[in-house]
């Protein structure tokens, strides 16, 4: 019961603590289950799976996004989509959704062409304007 107690009062921790908490008192042997646990803590049951401190370091993330890169500054017009079916046809499995993300965390997004080309000078427009206006 004390170590229910325990887990209250770190709920003002951050959450890496709380997620190590958790984790020693299951290796404990806590008869309670992890989702009662999370619960007393105020933590997810997301956060805490997902919190893995001897977990590997993203590796395959750091990869995606030097491919993610390396497409964006060779081809600077091409935008989330068309970099995720480039990202495709390499053999990486990337959603559109993670690639937007990472295109805007590294500031890589696409220059936008122009959709039309103005073929009216302003200048001249606004003279035959006055001129029809003074007839």
């Amino acid at each position: 019961m004390r170590q229910i107690e325990d887990l209250r009062v770190a709920g003002r921790e951050p959450q890496s603590a709380l997620c190590r908490k958790i984790r020693q008192e299951r290796e404990r042997g806590n008869a309670l289950s992890t989702q009662r646990i999370t619960a007393l803590a105020g933590v997810s049951r997301a956060t805490y799976y997902r919190f893995d401190p001897e977990g590997p370091p993203a590796v395959k993330d750091v990869e995606l996004r030097d491919a993610i890169q390396r497409i964006a500054s060779k081809h600077p017009a091409c935008g989330r989509p068309r970099i995720t079916a480039e990202l495709k046809r390499q053999g990486w499995e990337a959603n559109h959704k993670r690639v937007g993300h990472i295109l805007r965390e590294d500031n890589l997004l696409c220059i936008r062409r122009q959709k039309w080309q103005t073929t009216t000078d302003p200048r001249t427009a606004t003279a035959s304007i006055r001129t029809w206006y003074a007839r």
